[in-house]
C-alpha cells in the first residue's frame, strides 16, 4: 500500500494552476512532513478561515501579480 502523503503530495505538481483550492476538513496538509514538502515544491498555502484577512493577502501579493503576468502556485486551504 502506498504511503498516504504521497497520495496526496502527487497532486502537487509545479506550474500545474496559478489557484488550487484544497477541501482539507481533517488537517491533513498541517502534517510537518505533507506541510514541508508542498512548500519545498514551491506553493504557498493560505488558510481561508477569514474573509477579510484572505482578501487582503490575496489581493496585495497574488492578484498584484497575476496582473503583472508572473506565476504562481498558491493553494487555499479550506478547513470546513
Amino acid at each position: 500500500m502506498a504511503d498516504w502523503r504521497e497520495t496526496i503530495l502527487k497532486h502537487f505538481k509545479k506550474n500545474i494552476s496559478r489557484l488550487t483550492l484544497v477541501s482539507d476538513p481533517d488537517e491533513l496538509l498541517a502534517e510537518e512532513r505533507i506541510l514541508t514538502e508542498i512548500k519545498d515544491r514551491g506553493f504557498d498555502l493560505i488558510p481561508y478561515e477569514d474573509s477579510i484577512a484572505f482578501r487582503f493577502a490575496y489581493e496585495s501579493k497574488y492578484r498584484s501579480m497575476w496582473d503583472q503576468g508572473r506565476t504562481t502556485d498558491l493553494v487555499v486551504v479550506l478547513r470546513s
